[in-house]
């Protein structure tokens, strides 16, 4: 056993991080254990974690205790493609202000998801439209072109009438001559007719 107090090394780039555990031993010497290691012996309740150079040295429970969940999501969000997947990305700007490690500016953007969607900037409407909608209608669109924006995608969720459909169509990208944007929208097909009526 080699005693050494291990704390978080957190590094951004772009959206995408790195964590490692390091410290000073009691030989003076720097000692580092990796994430994935201390992630694993937290789970299995072990209250050691083998040492990159060799040795153990004591788990940093308290990080553990309060940041262990988000990091281990963290982790295996970015198993797959070696890159952290977009929907974790909220969750790292969230260990960005739990650490007080200053996030990057493509995070940082990410603000409104992590503080209950407070200062989601005001969705500009299609112009065609002409339907007034309710406050949580201009909310719900909002939400979902800050989404757009921020490459991230989303589940509209609202109870049975209060106007998912508005909602959908007002947040879609507007069509005209110099611009052939398009959506894909995922529906049942049972809400073709009225989607078709209520577009028209």
């Amino acid at each position: 056993l080699r005693k050494a107090s291990l704390s978080p090394q957190l590094s951004i780039s772009g959206s995408d991080f790195s964590l490692e555990f390091s410290g000073t031993a009691d030989d003076g010497k720097t000692v580092s254990a990796d994430a994935g290691a201390v992630l694993k012996a937290w789970q299995q309740g072990l209250d050691l974690v083998p040492l990159t150079d060799g040795g153990f040295a004591p788990l940093p429970s308290d990080f553990l205790s309060q940041h262990g969940h988000r990091v281990l999501m963290l982790l295996s969000a970015k198993e797959q493609k070696d890159e952290l997947a977009a929907y974790a990305k909220p969750q790292l700007l969230q260990l960005c202000r739990d650490l007080d490690y200053p996030a990057p500016p493509e995070l940082a953007a990410l603000a409104p998801l992590v503080d209950g969607f407070e200062g989601l900037p005001q969705a500009e409407l299609p112009k065609t439209l002409s339907a007034t909608l309710r406050h949580y209608q201009e909310a719900g669109v909002a939400w979902l072109g800050f989404l757009r924006q921020a490459g991230l995608g989303g589940v509209l969720a609202d109870d049975m009438g209060l106007g998912k459909t508005l909602q959908a169509l007002a947040s879609l990208p507007e069509v005209n001559a110099k611009h052939r944007r398009r959506a894909l929208v995922v529906c049942p097909t049972s809400v073709l007719m009225n989607w078709r009526r209520e577009a028209n």
